[in-house]
């Protein structure tokens, strides 16, 4: 990392950094170019769910390659100075890679709408009608690496 000086590396932190972003992007191998995509999360113990639609191009991209790279920024704030190019942006983000797979287990699913319906503010277990656990899937990225970065 060019400024060490911004660098998280506590783990504790960084996770706080992923907890206080309302989105995360995720990023995909699309052939010949990336293909990313801004999703609401849930993120466990090195592990982050997100939902979607059992079809759609996210879905395509994963089934041929699970490697992903995800993205969270809590903090953006640029603060602007009277010259031109001399002011700058508070932030706070983590960039992580991972393997992401198709949650199939019922349990696990289950389990992995609550973490993201906890990291939107209603924690706890929930009961979810049949037809939204069939039409909904989860898709649990298991972290390997994570860096952060912080100004402010």
């Amino acid at each position: 990392m060019r400024r060490a000086d911004r660098e998280v590396t506590d783990r504790t932190e960084m996770e706080a950094i992923i907890h206080e972003a309302r989105f995360c992007t995720l990023a995909m191998n699309a052939e010949n170019e990336p293909y990313a995509v801004p999703l609401s999360f849930g993120y466990e113990s090195g592990r982050v769910y997100v939902h979607g639609a059992n079809q759609g191009h996210k879905t395509d991209l994963l089934r041929r390659d699970p490697r992903v790279c995800l993205t969270f920024v809590s903090r953006c704030e640029t603060i602007m100075a009277d010259q031109p190019c001399f002011g700058t942006t508070l932030y706070a983000s983590v960039i992580a890679t991972g393997i992401a797979r198709f949650v199939t287990d019922a349990t696990e699913k289950q389990h992995g709408l609550d973490v993201l319906m906890a990291e939107h503010g209603a924690p706890g277990a929930h009961t979810y009608d049949a037809g939204t656990m069939k039409a909904t899937q989860i898709i649990a990225v298991d972290i390997i690496s994570m860096t952060g970065k912080r100004l402010g």
